[in-house]
Protein backbone atom coordinates (compact mmCIF):
# COMPACT_ATOMS: atom_id res chain seq x y z
CA UNK A 1 0.00 0.00 0.00
CA UNK A 2 1.31 3.46 -0.86
CA UNK A 3 2.16 5.70 2.09
CA UNK A 4 2.65 9.48 2.12
CA UNK A 5 6.17 10.63 2.84
CA UNK A 6 7.90 14.02 2.97
CA UNK A 7 8.68 15.55 -0.41
CA UNK A 8 12.37 15.39 0.41
CA UNK A 9 12.14 11.58 0.37
CA UNK A 10 9.83 11.13 -2.60
CA UNK A 11 12.59 11.10 -5.20
CA UNK A 12 15.67 9.08 -4.32
CA UNK A 13 18.05 10.33 -7.04
CA UNK A 14 20.75 7.90 -8.07
CA UNK A 15 23.26 8.38 -10.88
CA UNK A 16 22.93 9.33 -14.51
CA UNK A 17 23.05 6.76 -17.26
CA UNK A 18 23.78 6.23 -20.91
CA UNK A 19 20.97 4.06 -22.34
CA UNK A 20 19.80 2.89 -25.77
CA UNK A 21 16.59 1.66 -27.32
CA UNK A 22 15.96 -1.70 -28.94
CA UNK A 23 12.91 -1.73 -31.24
CA UNK A 24 10.22 -4.36 -31.24
CA UNK A 25 9.85 -4.76 -27.48
CA UNK A 26 6.35 -4.58 -25.96
CA UNK A 27 6.23 -4.68 -22.16
CA UNK A 28 3.27 -5.17 -19.81
CA UNK A 29 0.79 -6.94 -22.17
CA UNK A 30 1.46 -10.55 -23.06
CA UNK A 31 -0.64 -13.33 -24.59
CA UNK A 32 0.57 -16.80 -23.75
CA UNK A 33 -0.55 -20.37 -24.13
CA UNK A 34 -2.17 -22.05 -21.16
CA UNK A 35 0.99 -24.06 -20.62
CA UNK A 36 2.83 -20.83 -19.91
CA UNK A 37 0.58 -19.70 -17.07
CA UNK A 38 3.33 -19.55 -14.46
CA UNK A 39 4.34 -17.28 -11.65
CA UNK A 40 6.63 -15.09 -13.75
CA UNK A 41 6.90 -14.28 -17.44
CA UNK A 42 10.40 -13.69 -18.79
CA UNK A 43 10.64 -10.75 -21.18
CA UNK A 44 13.54 -10.91 -23.60
CA UNK A 45 14.81 -7.97 -25.61
CA UNK A 46 15.15 -9.18 -29.16
CA UNK A 47 18.70 -7.96 -29.45
CA UNK A 48 19.77 -10.27 -26.65
CA UNK A 49 19.10 -7.98 -23.68
CA UNK A 50 18.16 -9.24 -20.25
CA UNK A 51 14.63 -10.18 -19.12
CA UNK A 52 12.57 -7.70 -17.15
CA UNK A 53 14.60 -4.66 -18.23
CA UNK A 54 13.38 -1.62 -20.15
CA UNK A 55 15.86 0.66 -21.91
CA UNK A 56 15.02 3.89 -23.72
CA UNK A 57 16.92 6.20 -26.09
CA UNK A 58 18.96 9.15 -24.97
CA UNK A 59 22.16 10.25 -23.38
CA UNK A 60 21.53 11.31 -19.78
CA UNK A 61 18.87 9.79 -17.54
CA UNK A 62 18.24 10.18 -13.81
CA UNK A 63 16.67 7.06 -12.29
CA UNK A 64 14.55 7.28 -9.16
CA UNK A 65 11.84 5.72 -7.03
CA UNK A 66 8.89 8.11 -6.60
CA UNK A 67 5.64 8.28 -4.59
CA UNK A 68 7.11 5.75 -2.22
CA UNK A 69 8.28 4.91 1.26
CA UNK A 70 10.60 2.28 -0.19
CA UNK A 71 14.07 3.06 1.03
CA UNK A 72 15.66 -0.36 0.50
CA UNK A 73 15.05 -3.85 -0.81
CA UNK A 74 12.51 -5.93 1.06
CA UNK A 75 12.37 -9.44 -0.37
CA UNK A 76 13.81 -12.84 0.51
CA UNK A 77 16.32 -13.64 -2.25
CA UNK A 78 15.46 -17.32 -2.41
CA UNK A 79 11.78 -16.52 -3.16
CA UNK A 80 12.52 -14.51 -6.32
CA UNK A 81 11.19 -16.56 -9.26
CA UNK A 82 13.73 -17.57 -11.89
CA UNK A 83 16.51 -16.40 -9.61
CA UNK A 84 19.33 -17.30 -12.00
CA UNK A 85 17.73 -15.25 -14.78
CA UNK A 86 17.13 -12.41 -12.31
CA UNK A 87 20.79 -12.44 -11.31
CA UNK A 88 21.90 -12.51 -14.94
CA UNK A 89 19.59 -9.61 -15.75
CA UNK A 90 20.35 -7.38 -12.79
CA UNK A 91 23.73 -8.49 -11.49
CA UNK A 92 22.06 -9.74 -8.32
CA UNK A 93 19.97 -8.17 -5.60
CA UNK A 94 22.97 -6.19 -4.36
CA UNK A 95 22.96 -4.33 -7.68
CA UNK A 96 19.27 -3.38 -7.28
CA UNK A 97 17.48 -0.72 -5.26
CA UNK A 98 13.82 -0.39 -4.22
CA UNK A 99 12.89 -4.07 -4.77
CA UNK A 100 10.29 -3.96 -1.99
CA UNK A 101 7.39 -6.35 -2.52
CA UNK A 102 5.39 -5.06 0.47
CA UNK A 103 5.12 -1.38 -0.54
CA UNK A 104 3.77 0.22 -3.70
CA UNK A 105 5.86 2.73 -5.63
CA UNK A 106 6.93 3.79 -9.11
CA UNK A 107 10.42 3.20 -10.48
CA UNK A 108 11.27 5.75 -13.16
CA UNK A 109 14.00 7.33 -15.21
CA UNK A 110 13.69 10.92 -16.38
CA UNK A 111 15.55 13.18 -18.77
CA UNK A 112 14.13 16.65 -19.25
CA UNK A 113 10.51 16.15 -20.24
CA UNK A 114 10.94 12.46 -21.03
CA UNK A 115 10.15 9.70 -18.56
CA UNK A 116 9.91 5.91 -18.49
CA UNK A 117 8.53 4.15 -15.47
CA UNK A 118 7.17 0.99 -13.92
CA UNK A 119 4.43 1.29 -11.31
CA UNK A 120 4.06 -1.63 -8.94
CA UNK A 121 0.81 -3.40 -9.81
CA UNK A 122 -1.09 -6.63 -9.18
CA UNK A 123 -1.63 -8.94 -12.15
CA UNK A 124 -3.67 -12.04 -12.93
CA UNK A 125 -4.16 -14.11 -16.07
CA UNK A 126 -7.45 -13.71 -17.90
CA UNK A 127 -7.81 -16.70 -20.19
CA UNK A 128 -9.91 -17.48 -23.22
CA UNK A 129 -9.55 -20.80 -24.99
CA UNK A 130 -5.89 -21.79 -25.00
CA UNK A 131 -4.43 -18.32 -24.46
CA UNK A 132 -4.18 -16.05 -21.42
CA UNK A 133 -3.57 -12.34 -21.08
CA UNK A 134 -1.66 -10.69 -18.23
CA UNK A 135 -4.19 -8.24 -16.76
CA UNK A 136 -3.75 -5.53 -14.07
CA UNK A 137 -6.20 -5.73 -11.13
CA UNK A 138 -6.67 -3.77 -7.91
CA UNK A 139 -6.14 -6.92 -5.86
CA UNK A 140 -6.03 -10.68 -6.18
CA UNK A 141 -5.83 -13.67 -3.85
CA UNK A 142 -3.92 -16.93 -3.91
CA UNK A 143 -7.03 -18.58 -5.36
CA UNK A 144 -6.93 -16.36 -8.48
CA UNK A 145 -5.21 -17.51 -11.64
CA UNK A 146 -1.52 -16.67 -11.35
CA UNK A 147 -1.89 -13.79 -8.86
CA UNK A 148 1.43 -11.93 -8.93
CA UNK A 149 3.12 -8.57 -8.53
CA UNK A 150 4.91 -6.53 -11.18
CA UNK A 151 7.63 -5.04 -8.99
CA UNK A 152 9.39 -1.99 -10.39
CA UNK A 153 12.91 -1.19 -9.26
CA UNK A 154 16.16 0.42 -10.37
CA UNK A 155 18.95 -1.82 -11.63
CA UNK A 156 22.65 -0.90 -11.54
CA UNK A 157 21.84 1.39 -8.64
CA UNK A 158 25.44 1.63 -7.52
CA UNK A 159 26.92 1.95 -11.00
CA UNK A 160 27.08 4.61 -13.68
CA UNK A 161 24.27 3.20 -15.83
CA UNK A 162 21.11 2.77 -13.72
CA UNK A 163 17.97 1.76 -15.60
CA UNK A 164 14.33 1.26 -14.68
CA UNK A 165 13.42 -2.42 -14.49
CA UNK A 166 10.73 -4.77 -13.29
CA UNK A 167 10.30 -8.42 -12.28
CA UNK A 168 7.17 -10.49 -11.85
CA UNK A 169 6.94 -11.88 -8.33
CA UNK A 170 4.53 -14.56 -7.13
CA UNK A 171 2.72 -13.27 -4.01
CA UNK A 172 2.03 -16.37 -1.89
CA UNK A 173 -0.79 -14.74 0.09
CA UNK A 174 -2.23 -12.47 -2.57
CA UNK A 175 -1.59 -8.97 -3.89
CA UNK A 176 -3.35 -5.69 -3.09
CA UNK A 177 -2.81 -2.14 -4.37
CA UNK A 178 0.55 -2.85 -5.96
CA UNK A 179 2.08 -4.83 -3.08
CA UNK A 180 2.15 -8.39 -1.81
CA UNK A 181 -0.03 -9.06 1.22
CA UNK A 182 2.30 -9.48 4.17
CA UNK A 183 1.24 -12.54 6.16
CA UNK A 184 3.72 -11.76 8.91
CA UNK A 185 1.96 -8.47 9.58
CA UNK A 186 -1.13 -10.09 11.04
CA UNK A 187 -4.27 -11.91 10.03
CA UNK A 188 -6.05 -8.81 8.69
CA UNK A 189 -4.63 -5.79 6.92
CA UNK A 190 -6.37 -2.41 7.36
CA UNK A 191 -5.79 0.25 4.73
CA UNK A 192 -7.28 3.48 3.46
CA UNK A 193 -9.10 3.12 0.14
CA UNK A 194 -9.80 5.62 -2.61
CA UNK A 195 -13.53 4.95 -3.01
CA UNK A 196 -14.18 8.16 -1.07
CA UNK A 197 -11.60 10.63 -2.30
CA UNK A 198 -10.53 13.81 -0.58
CA UNK A 199 -13.14 16.41 -1.53
CA UNK A 200 -15.60 19.13 -0.62
CA UNK A 201 -18.86 18.37 1.20
CA UNK A 202 -21.80 20.74 1.44
CA UNK A 203 -23.03 21.34 4.99
CA UNK A 204 -26.53 19.93 5.37
CA UNK A 205 -25.85 16.97 3.06
CA UNK A 206 -27.35 13.67 4.21
CA UNK A 207 -25.93 10.18 3.83
CA UNK A 208 -22.68 11.40 2.29
CA UNK A 209 -19.46 9.38 2.11
CA UNK A 210 -16.82 10.80 4.47
CA UNK A 211 -14.28 7.98 4.39
CA UNK A 212 -13.52 4.52 3.01
CA UNK A 213 -11.23 1.65 3.95
CA UNK A 214 -10.42 -2.00 3.23
CA UNK A 215 -10.00 -5.06 5.41
CA UNK A 216 -7.79 -7.63 3.66
CA UNK A 217 -8.40 -10.98 5.35
CA UNK A 218 -5.74 -13.67 5.11
CA UNK A 219 -7.52 -16.21 7.30
CA UNK A 220 -9.43 -18.97 5.53
CA UNK A 221 -12.18 -18.47 8.14
CA UNK A 222 -14.40 -15.37 8.37
CA UNK A 223 -13.38 -12.58 10.75
CA UNK A 224 -15.90 -10.94 13.10
CA UNK A 225 -15.32 -7.30 14.15
CA UNK A 226 -17.41 -5.72 16.92
CA UNK A 227 -15.90 -2.26 17.19
CA UNK A 228 -14.26 0.22 14.83
CA UNK A 229 -11.96 2.47 16.88
CA UNK A 230 -12.57 5.55 14.78
CA UNK A 231 -12.32 9.19 15.73
CA UNK A 232 -12.40 12.53 13.92
CA UNK A 233 -9.24 14.52 13.41
CA UNK A 234 -9.67 17.97 11.97
CA UNK A 235 -9.13 21.68 12.11
CA UNK A 236 -10.73 23.01 14.18
CA UNK A 237 -13.16 20.07 14.59
CA UNK A 238 -12.17 17.78 17.45
CA UNK A 239 -14.17 14.71 18.28
CA UNK A 240 -17.44 13.45 16.88
CA UNK A 241 -20.60 14.90 18.40
CA UNK A 242 -24.18 15.61 17.49
CA UNK A 243 -23.36 19.23 16.69
CA UNK A 244 -21.22 18.17 13.75
CA UNK A 245 -22.52 14.88 12.34
CA UNK A 246 -25.20 12.28 12.89
CA UNK A 247 -26.54 9.04 11.51
CA UNK A 248 -23.22 7.29 10.92
CA UNK A 249 -23.57 4.12 8.83
CA UNK A 250 -21.24 1.51 7.37
CA UNK A 251 -21.82 0.38 3.77
CA UNK A 252 -20.23 -2.19 1.51
CA UNK A 253 -18.78 -0.95 -1.76
CA UNK A 254 -21.81 -2.33 -3.63
CA UNK A 255 -24.19 -0.09 -1.64
CA UNK A 256 -25.49 -2.48 1.05
CA UNK A 257 -25.87 -0.97 4.51
CA UNK A 258 -24.06 -3.27 6.93
CA UNK A 259 -24.41 -1.54 10.28
CA UNK A 260 -25.12 1.69 12.07
CA UNK A 261 -22.15 3.22 13.84
CA UNK A 262 -22.79 4.31 17.41
CA UNK A 263 -20.79 6.80 19.46
CA UNK A 264 -18.79 5.00 22.13
CA UNK A 265 -17.96 7.58 24.78
CA UNK A 266 -16.01 5.09 26.89
CA UNK A 267 -13.02 5.13 24.53
CA UNK A 268 -9.90 6.75 25.95
CA UNK A 269 -7.83 8.74 25.34
CA UNK A 270 -9.30 9.43 21.91
CA UNK A 271 -12.88 10.62 22.25
CA UNK A 272 -15.34 9.49 21.25
CA UNK A 273 -15.10 6.48 18.94
CA UNK A 274 -17.64 4.56 16.87
CA UNK A 275 -18.83 1.04 17.48
CA UNK A 276 -20.99 -1.26 15.38
CA UNK A 277 -24.56 -2.04 16.37
CA UNK A 278 -24.29 -5.18 14.21
CA UNK A 279 -21.05 -7.23 14.21
CA UNK A 280 -19.16 -6.98 10.94
CA UNK A 281 -18.15 -10.19 9.18
CA UNK A 282 -15.19 -9.92 6.81
CA UNK A 283 -14.40 -12.79 4.46
CA UNK A 284 -11.17 -14.00 2.88
CA UNK A 285 -9.74 -11.46 0.44
CA UNK A 286 -10.38 -7.74 0.08
CA UNK A 287 -13.44 -6.34 1.90
CA UNK A 288 -14.26 -2.75 0.89
CA UNK A 289 -16.25 -0.40 3.14
CA UNK A 290 -17.65 3.15 3.05
CA UNK A 291 -18.58 5.29 6.05
CA UNK A 292 -21.47 7.72 5.52
CA UNK A 293 -23.05 10.36 7.76
CA UNK A 294 -25.29 13.42 7.83
CA UNK A 295 -23.38 16.71 8.06
CA UNK A 296 -25.43 18.93 10.35
CA UNK A 297 -24.08 22.27 11.41
CA UNK A 298 -22.04 25.05 9.88
CA UNK A 299 -18.51 23.69 9.82
CA UNK A 300 -17.69 25.61 6.67
CA UNK A 301 -14.05 26.11 5.88
CA UNK A 302 -13.05 23.36 8.27
CA UNK A 303 -11.45 20.05 7.41
CA UNK A 304 -11.74 16.60 8.96
CA UNK A 305 -10.72 13.04 8.41
CA UNK A 306 -11.64 9.78 10.07
CA UNK A 307 -8.74 8.07 11.78
CA UNK A 308 -8.40 4.45 12.89
CA UNK A 309 -6.62 4.03 16.21
CA UNK A 310 -5.26 0.56 16.85
CA UNK A 311 -5.79 -2.04 18.13
CA UNK A 312 -8.91 -3.40 16.46
CA UNK A 313 -10.54 -6.23 18.39
CA UNK A 314 -11.73 -9.13 16.24
CA UNK A 315 -12.17 -12.88 16.44
CA UNK A 316 -12.01 -15.87 14.13
CA UNK A 317 -15.62 -16.84 13.34
CA UNK A 318 -14.89 -20.57 13.73
CA UNK A 319 -12.31 -20.91 16.48
CA UNK A 320 -13.14 -17.75 18.40
CA UNK A 321 -9.45 -16.90 18.77
CA UNK A 322 -8.31 -13.28 18.76
CA UNK A 323 -7.16 -11.90 15.41
CA UNK A 324 -4.22 -9.54 14.94
CA UNK A 325 -4.35 -6.54 12.64
CA UNK A 326 -1.75 -4.70 10.59
CA UNK A 327 -0.57 -2.15 11.42
CA UNK A 328 -0.41 -3.50 14.96
CA UNK A 329 0.01 -0.01 16.41
CA UNK A 330 -0.24 3.57 15.26
CA UNK A 331 -2.99 5.06 13.12
CA UNK A 332 -4.51 4.82 9.65
CA UNK A 333 -5.79 8.12 8.23
CA UNK A 334 -8.68 8.13 5.79
CA UNK A 335 -9.01 10.86 3.15
CA UNK A 336 -9.52 14.45 4.28
CA UNK A 337 -12.83 16.23 3.65
CA UNK A 338 -13.43 19.99 3.50
CA UNK A 339 -16.84 21.42 4.42
CA UNK A 340 -18.56 24.42 2.92
CA UNK A 341 -21.77 26.17 3.92
CA UNK A 342 -22.68 27.77 0.67
CA UNK A 343 -24.06 26.92 -2.73
CA UNK A 344 -24.80 28.84 -5.88
CA UNK A 345 -27.32 28.15 -8.64
CA UNK A 346 -28.42 30.06 -11.71
CA UNK A 347 -31.90 30.34 -13.21
CA UNK A 348 -33.86 32.33 -15.74
CA UNK A 349 -35.63 35.41 -14.38
CA UNK A 350 -39.29 34.34 -14.52
CA UNK A 351 -40.40 37.99 -14.57
CA UNK A 352 -38.49 38.61 -17.79
CA UNK A 353 -40.90 37.93 -20.66
CA UNK A 354 -40.15 37.88 -24.42
CA UNK A 355 -39.91 41.35 -25.95
CA UNK A 356 -39.76 43.00 -29.37
CA UNK A 357 -36.76 45.26 -29.89
CA UNK A 358 -36.21 47.63 -32.81
CA UNK A 359 -32.98 47.75 -34.82
CA UNK A 360 -30.80 50.63 -33.63
CA UNK A 361 -31.86 50.28 -29.99
CA UNK A 362 -29.11 51.33 -27.54
CA UNK A 363 -28.71 49.64 -24.13
CA UNK A 364 -31.34 47.02 -24.86
CA UNK A 365 -32.08 44.50 -22.12
CA UNK A 366 -31.49 41.19 -23.92
CA UNK A 367 -32.36 38.87 -21.03
CA UNK A 368 -32.22 38.59 -17.25
CA UNK A 369 -30.99 35.81 -15.00
CA UNK A 370 -30.74 35.18 -11.27
CA UNK A 371 -28.00 33.75 -9.10
CA UNK A 372 -29.43 32.04 -6.00
CA UNK A 373 -26.97 31.82 -3.12
CA UNK A 374 -27.58 29.65 -0.04
CA UNK A 375 -25.61 29.20 3.14
CA UNK A 376 -23.27 31.35 5.15
CA UNK A 377 -20.14 31.24 2.99
CA UNK A 378 -18.91 34.19 0.96
CA UNK A 379 -19.21 33.29 -2.74
CA UNK A 380 -17.87 35.44 -5.54
CA UNK A 381 -18.41 35.06 -9.29
CA UNK A 382 -15.41 35.64 -11.55
CA UNK A 383 -16.45 34.49 -15.05
CA UNK A 384 -19.80 34.04 -16.85
CA UNK A 385 -20.16 32.25 -20.22
CA UNK A 386 -22.70 33.86 -22.58
CA UNK A 387 -23.92 32.22 -25.79
CA UNK A 388 -25.89 34.14 -28.43
CA UNK A 389 -28.56 32.02 -30.15
CA UNK A 390 -30.79 32.99 -33.02
CA UNK A 391 -33.27 31.89 -35.68
CA UNK A 392 -34.86 33.47 -38.74
CA UNK A 393 -31.87 35.70 -39.33
CA UNK A 394 -28.23 36.32 -38.59
CA UNK A 395 -28.27 39.62 -36.72
CA UNK A 396 -24.97 40.74 -35.22
CA UNK A 397 -25.23 42.53 -31.88
CA UNK A 398 -22.84 44.47 -29.68
CA UNK A 399 -22.50 43.04 -26.15
CA UNK A 400 -22.07 46.01 -23.88
CA UNK A 401 -22.31 45.14 -20.16
CA UNK A 402 -23.99 43.18 -17.40
CA UNK A 403 -25.95 45.17 -14.82
CA UNK A 404 -27.44 44.29 -11.43
CA UNK A 405 -31.06 44.70 -10.36
CA UNK A 406 -30.49 48.42 -9.76
CA UNK A 407 -28.96 48.98 -13.18
CA UNK A 408 -25.44 49.32 -11.85
CA UNK A 409 -22.82 47.89 -14.23
CA UNK A 410 -20.79 44.93 -13.03
CA UNK A 411 -17.07 45.72 -13.23
CA UNK A 412 -15.78 43.68 -16.14
CA UNK A 413 -15.87 43.18 -19.89
CA UNK A 414 -16.84 40.72 -22.62
CA UNK A 415 -13.95 38.92 -24.28
CA UNK A 416 -15.67 39.35 -27.66
CA UNK A 417 -18.10 42.23 -27.73
CA UNK A 418 -19.45 41.74 -31.24
CA UNK A 419 -20.97 38.30 -31.85
CA UNK A 420 -23.39 36.55 -34.17
CA UNK A 421 -25.86 33.75 -33.37
CA UNK A 422 -24.09 30.51 -32.39
CA UNK A 423 -21.09 32.21 -30.79
CA UNK A 424 -20.08 32.04 -27.12
CA UNK A 425 -18.04 34.59 -25.22
CA UNK A 426 -17.15 35.16 -21.57
CA UNK A 427 -17.90 38.09 -19.33
CA UNK A 428 -14.73 38.50 -17.24
CA UNK A 429 -15.37 40.13 -13.88
CA UNK A 430 -12.51 42.45 -12.95
CA UNK A 431 -13.80 42.90 -9.39
CA UNK A 432 -15.37 39.56 -8.35
CA UNK A 433 -19.04 39.97 -7.53
CA UNK A 434 -20.03 38.86 -4.04
CA UNK A 435 -23.37 37.09 -4.01
CA UNK A 436 -25.91 38.08 -1.38
CA UNK A 437 -27.80 35.30 0.39
CA UNK A 438 -30.97 34.78 -1.60
CA UNK A 439 -31.58 36.03 -5.14
CA UNK A 440 -29.16 38.18 -7.16
CA UNK A 441 -30.64 39.50 -10.41
CA UNK A 442 -28.55 40.51 -13.44
CA UNK A 443 -29.31 41.53 -17.02
CA UNK A 444 -27.34 41.44 -20.28
CA UNK A 445 -27.25 44.83 -21.99
CA UNK A 446 -26.55 45.17 -25.73
CA UNK A 447 -26.64 47.65 -28.59
CA UNK A 448 -28.62 46.49 -31.63
CA UNK A 449 -27.17 47.68 -34.97
CA UNK A 450 -29.53 49.87 -37.02
CA UNK A 451 -29.13 47.52 -39.98
CA UNK A 452 -29.92 44.36 -38.00
CA UNK A 453 -32.09 41.94 -39.91
CA UNK A 454 -35.30 40.53 -38.51
CA UNK A 455 -34.48 37.62 -36.20
CA UNK A 456 -35.58 35.77 -33.09
CA UNK A 457 -32.68 35.65 -30.63
CA UNK A 458 -31.95 34.70 -27.04
CA UNK A 459 -28.96 34.22 -24.74
CA UNK A 460 -28.05 31.07 -22.79
CA UNK A 461 -25.63 30.64 -19.87
CA UNK A 462 -23.90 27.33 -19.09
CA UNK A 463 -23.67 26.80 -15.33
CA UNK A 464 -20.93 24.22 -15.84
CA UNK A 465 -18.58 26.94 -17.15
CA UNK A 466 -19.33 29.66 -14.59
CA UNK A 467 -16.33 30.36 -12.41
CA UNK A 468 -17.27 30.97 -8.77
CA UNK A 469 -15.14 30.70 -5.66
CA UNK A 470 -16.09 30.01 -2.05
CA UNK A 471 -13.96 32.47 -0.12
CA UNK A 472 -14.29 30.52 3.14
CA UNK A 473 -12.54 27.44 1.81
CA UNK A 474 -10.58 28.96 -1.06
CA UNK A 475 -11.94 26.53 -3.67
CA UNK A 476 -13.87 26.95 -6.89
CA UNK A 477 -17.35 25.49 -6.50
CA UNK A 478 -19.87 23.98 -8.89
CA UNK A 479 -22.74 26.16 -10.02
CA UNK A 480 -25.96 24.30 -10.72
CA UNK A 481 -27.46 23.31 -13.00
CA UNK A 482 -24.43 22.07 -14.95
CA UNK A 483 -26.33 22.54 -18.18
CA UNK A 484 -27.20 25.72 -20.11
CA UNK A 485 -30.23 27.78 -19.10
CA UNK A 486 -32.03 29.77 -21.80
CA UNK A 487 -33.12 33.36 -21.21
CA UNK A 488 -36.22 34.91 -22.73
CA UNK A 489 -36.50 35.56 -26.48
CA UNK A 490 -35.97 38.94 -28.05
CA UNK A 491 -37.62 39.59 -31.42
CA UNK A 492 -35.66 42.05 -33.50
CA UNK A 493 -38.18 43.76 -35.77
Amino acid sequence: MAKAIPASRQMQTLTKSQVKVYPGVLMGLLTVSSAAVIAVFIFKIITGGMPGVVTLPGSTWTCSESNSNEMHNNVTISTIPYLSSFNASTGGLGNVKFFDIYNKSTADCVRGGSRTAYEDKCLIDVCSGTSCKSTPVASCSKTDRNCRLQEGFVKNSAGVTPTVSNWLYKCPDGCSDGACINLSAGSVNLEKSEIVLAGIIQVGTSNVGIGSFNFIVRNDNDIVINKLPLYVQGSPISGINSNNFSNFKLFSDDGRMLSRLILDTTTTPLTPALKLDTPLTAKFGVNKYIIKADVLNSVSGQTMRLVFSMPILATDAISGRAISFFPASGIVNLNTQTFLSGSLSIEKDSADVPQTIKPGTINANMGSFIFVKKGLDTIKVQKIPVKFNGTNGTSTINLKKIVDKNGNPVAGYFENAIITPGQTTYFLVTTPVQMETGTNKYSIICDIPSNASESDVYFSIDGNSIQAIDQNIGYFIDVTPKTPISLSYRYIR
